[in-house]
């Protein structure tokens, strides 16, 4: 007997027909959607997880604080970050003067293990075990000159008591409500530590309410700020060495170094636009030019030699978020053309980058960077400043960082407690998004931001 044959029904026409009508309906809800404003707009207070937002526009106020063409800001809020007066430290040779908790008081402290300050960092962090430092030297912040040398870094959670740490360090990516300390000090600080902006957290700081005391971002409100990097000025030895310009012949306009393709704040998007009126290289796993990431001075040396413009966009337009990618192009003699939502006119001395979100759209960037280009003049003027900034950055910018944390540690005995991380994190960040509308996505379009 031959095997009873399956029979196989067809799709019945109303399952055809609820098919395609839902897709026509998905089709019609992306096209209404892409209307409203165009732009860079607030996420909601949700961060972690759609990123949906109300269609508002986002104005660069200039909330963060005063510009800095000449020494700093002085207000009470940010004393943390202001550009070094003359006379600051040299190079290799740490500098405080300008974080507001040391309150002007630079006197060293004499060394004394008896009044040591001992501090855990519970997890680990982008490998950042010791926040920086070298490790296993008792005496390193007094070395390096900290005005507060009485502190130390550990990682081993079993060196004392739990309850004997005078402050543990937690980063945050890494830490989980299950693996918490069983026990704390009524005196001890627990520190929040994030690295990464509030778009790219995975988890609610909300979980964590009343548990943190202080906090060490690169937000430069935290109690501990910590930043990618510093702009100093130059101590007059140092302005007495003349800065003097290599000029490379330079070859190619701008590239671009990048390994996430799609960022929250669209800058995949803001580049195509941009080469829809010049070239930009892009490197990495994004585009077609590569170099490799464990050879990272032959890339700065091959971008100095060939690249006028390097294109320092951030995956988030996060308050205050700002990476490496920034500071370090400005070691070289390349401009940077930055794509972020910190007030760069504070961080960095005038004319030493180019903003993008100063243009309405991206072929009105492309025109002025083509400007610059074919004028050797306006172009030069883009690095004067280096006549009297430098950059700080790498293991002194780490020593920074704990000096300051050590000297609230002994100063700072004020009770503060995060209630609302999520306030302060996620909403007070105010992240935003770029949106733009469907119809714009042709082959050359001129992108609005």
């Amino acid at each position: 007997m031959s095997a009873p044959q399956v029979l196989r029904s067809r799709p019945h026409f109303a399952n055809k027909f609820v098919f395609w009508l839902l897709g026509a309906l998905t089709l019609v809800l992306l096209y209404v959607e892409s209307f409203g404003p165009e732009g860079v707009l607030l996420y909601d207070r949700e961060a972690s997880q759609l990123f949906r937002s109300p269609e508002i526009y986002f104005q660069f106020d200039d909330e963060a604080g005063d510009v800095l063409p000449d020494g700093g800001n002085q207000s009470t809020g940010d004393r943390h970050h202001s550009l070094t007066a003359p006379g600051a430290a040299p190079d290799g040779v740490l500098d405080v003067s300008y974080i507001g908790d040391f309150d002007g008081d630079l006197q060293r402290k004499p060394f004394n293990e008896s009044t040591m300050k001992t501090i855990l960092v519970w997890n680990n962090g982008y490998n950042a075990f010791t926040e920086g430092l070298k490790g296993g030297d008792l005496r390193e912040l007094e070395k390096m000159g900290c005005p507060q040398p009485n502190c130390r870094v550990v990682r081993n959670r079993t060196l004392l008591p739990l309850d004997r740490y005078h402050a543990i360090i937690f980063h945050f990516r890494a830490t989980t409500l299950d693996d918490l300390p069983a026990t704390r000090s009524a005196a001890q600080r627990w520190i929040f530590k994030e690295t990464e902006p509030a778009s790219y957290i995975y988890q609610f700081p909300r979980l964590y309410n009343g548990l943190f005391n202080w906090t060490y971002t690169y937000r430069l409100n935290s109690d501990v700020p910590a930043p990618y990097g510093r702009v100093a000025r130059k101590t007059p030895a140092e302005l007495e060495v003349p800065f003097v310009r290599q000029h490379f012949n330079k070859t190619r306009l701008a590239a671009w170094f990048v390994s996430n393709c799609h960022a929250h704040s669209g800058r995949d998007q803001v580049i195509k636009g941009i080469k829809s009126f010049m070239q930009v290289d892009v490197y990495g796993k994004c585009g077609v030019y590569k170099c490799s990431r464990e050879d990272g001075r032959s890339c700065n040396a091959m971008l100095e030699r060939k690249y006028k413009f390097y294109m320092a966009f951030e995956n988030s337009l996060c308050k205050d978020y700002v990476t490496e990618k920034f500071f370090n192009t400005l070691k070289y003699e390349v401009v940077p053309v930055v794509y972020g939502s910190a007030n760069y006119k504070k961080i960095a001395p005038p004319h030493s980058y180019i903003n993008a979100l100063d243009f309405t759209t991206t072929g009105k960037l492309a025109e002025y960077l083509l400007y610059l280009d074919s004028n050797h003049t306006a172009y030069d003027e883009y690095f004067h400043w280096k006549k009297e900034y430098k950059i700080v950055n790498g293991y002194l910018l780490n020593v920074e960082r704990v000096c300051h944390l050590c000297q609230k540690l002994h100063t700072d005995s004020s009770t503060k407690v995060y209630n609302d991380l999520d306030a302060w994190f996620v909403a007070e960040s105010k992240c935003k998004r770029l949106k733009k509308r469907l119809k714009t996505l042709r082959w050359n379009y001129d992108l609005v931001l």
